[in-house]
């Protein structure tokens, strides 16, 4: 198995919660609030993308085309190709989705990921998140 391979949300399950993920806002108020945020949580302690797991690269992606360059540039594209879908405001609720049930299970800045597999016999794909980029400035705050 891949990471290609693993279970990911339904486009159709982000598009059901995606009005009450905005409020009174539209999309891209939203995607800006949000990435505003993250950015804001990276700044305080970098470990904070380790959260989010496979969609880090996607999310970063979003934060370097919205002009904030303040976690680097350097983007996996072969992981944000698949962790994204077309709407960015879905890729920001299933990255929020997944880092609350890391942050419900302690594991907020694990770099360690078990991603289901489809077949729930197959044991779950292990994903280390990654980033030189954030790694380098973990390791300047120690």
């Amino acid at each position: 198995m891949t990471l290609q391979d693993t279970l990911k949300p339904d486009e159709s399950y982000l598009e059901a919660i995606l009005p009450a993920a905005l409020g009174d806002r539209n999309e891209d108020k939203f995607l800006s609030d949000y990435l505003s945020g993250l950015s804001h949580c990276l700044n305080a302690d970098p470990r904070y993308y380790r959260g989010v797991g496979p969609w880090w690269p996607s999310l970063k992606a979003l934060l370097v085309e919205s002009g904030d360059l303040s976690a680097g540039i350097q983007i996996d594209d072969d992981i944000a190709e698949i962790y994204q879908y077309e709407k960015p405001a879905l890729i920001a609720v299933a990255a929020y989705l997944y880092q609350s049930m890391r942050m419900t299970n302690g594991l907020l800045f694990s770099s360690s990921h078990q991603l289901a597999q489809p077949d729930t016999e197959d044991e779950p794909y292990e994903f280390i998140s990654y980033d030189l980029e954030l790694e380098s400035k973990v390791v300047q705050m120690d």
